[in-house]
């Protein structure tokens, strides 16, 4: 049991430093991508064009919620086990460049990957700890954009710090 989940560990932990991926993943991992939906409106909705309102992203798995500003209203999310990808709108749609990423697991998960002095924890950036959960993310450590879209990407970096900081869980 201990072996399962430290491989179930190790795989998050591997995942969430992935910077970005040049290729799409297999249908066999099958992630679930989430349709940002504008305040009060159902995520089953079409996009809607960018408003001046900030768009509400809920985490499938874990329920947290984050206030997504207005650039953000195009970003793609890939939603997987107990993380979420946020992925820049770029116009190449083989350029999956990650803005962030969001990783959950139990405090005897973060315990263990500590324990084994993984160079991975070193990247987690601590959110919170709610009811035996922790919550980190994680930054990308490349990325491939060129010309206006990096200038779009690093504008949108520099907003993390604030989604973080908003980042809450409501009971479910």
């Amino acid at each position: 049991m201990k072996k399962w989940i430290s491989c179930l560990t190790a795989g998050v932990l591997t995942l969430s430093l992935l910077g970005c991926q040049q290729e799409e993943m297999p249908a066999s991992t099958s992630p679930a991508e989430v349709t940002l939906p504008a305040n009060g409106q159902d995520s089953q909705t079409a996009p809607q064009e960018a408003s001046a309102e900030p768009r509400i992203y809920q985490n499938s798995v874990d329920g947290y919620l984050l206030d997504l500003p207005k650039e953000w209203a195009n970003v793609k999310v890939i939603e997987a086990s107990r993380s979420a990808d946020f992925l820049y709108p770029s116009a190449n749609p083989e350029a999956n460049q990650s803005l962030m990423r969001i990783v959950g697991m139990s405090v005897e998960e973060w315990e263990k990957v500590k324990s084994e002095d993984s160079p991975s924890a070193g990247q987690l950036k601590e959110i919170t700890q709610i009811d035996g959960s922790m919550y980190f993310y994680v930054l990308p450590l490349d990325q491939i954009l060129e010309g206006k879209e990096l200038e779009e990407y690093n504008a949108m970096v520099k907003q993390i710090p604030d989604i973080i900081f908003n980042f809450r869980v409501e009971n479910k």
